[in-house]
Order: C-alpha cells, then sequence, then structure tokens
C-alpha cells in the first residue's frame, strides 16, 4: 500500500479505483476472487481505520467480487463508492450494488 499520504491521521484514505487497479490482474475468477479476499483482510487487520474506494461506473467481473465478498464478510473496510454514469453503468450493476448496501445494513 503507500504509506505517506494528506490525512490527519498520516494513513491513508482513499484507495483508488478498485475497478481499474485489479482489472489487469483478472485473468480466473476463482483466483481473483481468493485474492480480493485475501486483500480486503489485510486492510482490516493491518489498517483498521476507514478506507474508502471507488467501482464503476462500468460493471465488470472484479466489481462483482468485490459486492460478493463486502456482502459475505459484512465488510465496512473498504468503503466502496459507484461511480454511478447513466451511459455507461447497467440498471443491473446499479442495483446489485443498491443489494449490496442493504445488506449490511
Amino acid at each position: 500500500m503507500y504509506k505517506h499520504v494528506p490525512s490527519i491521521t498520516s494513513f491513508p484514505v482513499y484507495l483508488g479505483n478498485f475497478t481499474d487497479l485489479f482489472a489487469p490482474f483478472d485473468k480466473d475468477e476463482q483466483e481473483t476472487r481468493k485474492a480480493l479476499k485475501m486483500f480486503c483482510c489485510i486492510l482490516i487487520k493491518h489498517n483498521g481505520f476507514f478506507v474508502h474506494a471507488n467501482i464503476g461506473p462500468k460493471d465488470s467481473r472484479v466489481n462483482r467480487i468485490l459486492l460478493d465478498l463486502t456482502k459475505e464478510m459484512q465488510l465496512a473496510i473498504p468503503n466502496l463508492t459507484l461511480l454511478y454514469d447513466p451511459k455507461q453503468t447497467s440498471d443491473d450493476f446499479a442495483k446489485a450494488c443498491i443489494d449490496c448496501m442493504l445488506a449490511n445494513i
């Protein structure tokens, strides 16, 4: 990860757009799921503070895996923000994001 950021805690706050960051490494669904699950566990164990990242605006396998893991693991960290664009974000993907959010209430 990275250490020096403009934050009052001096810890990372914004981790980037996960769709863009992880897409180049998504070759196999099971391997991607395993790697993203370990990544989320590292964020929780080693950071223990609030961080957030973006997903979207387009749907992808990485996004769907992240939504599944968020529901499955009841993740509050990282907080995911959907970059919604009516021209690029499908209704199905937007609904999946809403379902994920409501599952963790």
